[in-house]
């Protein structure tokens, strides 16, 4: 009869746990949901069909993007986009208040915003991560809208 040494006995144990630690997954992932809701979100660059409009060289001083906490059952939440227009705006030095709603869809990593006076708009969500970073793409109006936002 042979013996089996400690160190394989450890090797063996070592390995096993190994493979129990990293099969689990989180009960909880991170989804849409968790990255929008409840967050103010300073946009950080408002491009329209490739033009930058926040900034020095655009007419918008300062771009706020507000998603209200999404609620699963109505599947909706409320979403405001504020527009600060700077001295190259029209009119100047004026603040401009977007309000509506917001549709999460999961499986596509999109959302529907609807604005008050507006068509529905649908952005492909391209990055939200949990370290507050939010980068979005869609067509408004016929126009091509990039926008990216930090926490």
């Amino acid at each position: 009869m042979k013996m089996i040494s400690i160190s394989k006995i450890l090797l063996i144990g070592i390995l096993a746990s190994s493979v129990f630690m990293t099969g689990c997954d989180n009960d909880d992932p991170f989804t849409l949901a968790d990255c929008l809701s409840s967050s103010d979100w300073n946009v950080t660059s408002y491009r329209i069909d490739g033009v930058e409009y926040k900034g020095a060289a655009g007419i918008y001083s300062s771009v706020q993007l507000d998603f209200g906490e999404y609620n699963k059952a109505d599947q909706r939440g409320s979403v405001t986009f504020t527009r600060i227009q700077n001295e190259n705006g029209y009119p100047p030095n004026t603040t401009d208040v977007l309000s509506g709603n917001y549709e999460i869809f999961e499986s596509t990593m999109e959302i529907d915003m609807s604005f008050d006076g507006f068509q529905t708009a649908t952005f492909t969500v391209e990055s939200c991560t949990e370290e507050g970073r939010l980068v979005l793409g869609g067509n408004v109006g016929g126009f091509y809208w990039e926008i990216s936002a930090e926490l």
